[in-house]
């Protein structure tokens, strides 16, 4: 899994805010950031870039994945949320099909749609309606259309990439303040009240909360947006 963010980023958010005995863990390449596997220790931004992307139920960075999907017996072919945006679609098939040419589908990339547009000579069946075809469509079946496609974002969005570094300077900044409480920011989003440490830092990290949280909205898996879904 890539990272989404950088230790630059990290330390936009937090470096001129904490004392100077944090420098030497926010330095380029520290453990602390970028972890050591030597001592599979997880840095903070391997940490929080996994804890991200598990919430939005989507992987971020471009990856190509193979899937299975039910067809429909409709024109539709549905990708799962998680598998969105979609970037390319290397190659559709099914039993009896062979790889169906690019000429035969169009997709919709953040929808997660696939339609099928025409018969094909590798045989794309007809949907039949009171004993008449109706159009082209995918088969019926359990899992029974197979996908490989290219997913996510060639570059990290800017949204997601600053609310991972504040997620990261959180953390940062409550040891700073000398709290204790590692994973403030997934355990208390939003709770403005709570003090953290010695408190130095408390507004700054509600500020990073807020932050955070409307990211989260924004991008996760299969929600919707002015646009239609979350881009």
């Amino acid at each position: 899994m890539a990272n989404l963010c950088t230790e630059a980023d990290v330390r936009k958010y937090c470096e001129s805010a904490v004392r100077s005995s944090m420098a030497e863990r926010l330095a380029d390449g520290a453990p602390y950031l970028v972890g050591d596997a030597d001592d599979d220790e997880l840095g903070l931004i391997v940490l929080w870039s996994q804890l991200v992307e598990k919430a939005l139920g989507r992987t971020v960075a471009q990856t190509t994945s193979t899937i299975k999907v039910d067809g429909q017996g409709t024109s539709r072919l549905i990708v799962p949320a998680k598998f969105t945006p979609i970037i390319s679609i290397t190659s559709i098939s099914y039993p009896l099909s062979g790889e169906l040419t690019s000429t035969s589908y169009e997709f919709s990339a953040n929808a997660g749609i696939i339609y099928l547009v025409g018969i094909t000579s590798e045989g794309v069946p007809m949907s039949e309606t009171a004993g008449r075809f109706s159009g082209p469509s995918w088969p019926r079946g359990r899992r029974n259309i197979t996908i490989v496609l290219v997913h996510g974002w060639a570059v990290v969005p800017n949204a997601i990439r600053t609310a991972v570094a504040r997620a990261c300077a959180v953390d940062v900044l409550v040891e700073d303040a000398g709290g204790r409480d590692k994973g403030v920011l997934s355990k208390r989003l939003g709770d403005r009240s709570e003090t953290y440490g010695d408190g130095r830092h408390d507004n700054l990290i509600s500020r990073h909360q807020e932050f955070y949280a409307q990211t989260l909205q924004r991008y996760r898996a299969g929600v919707a947006t002015a646009g239609g879904y979350s881009v």
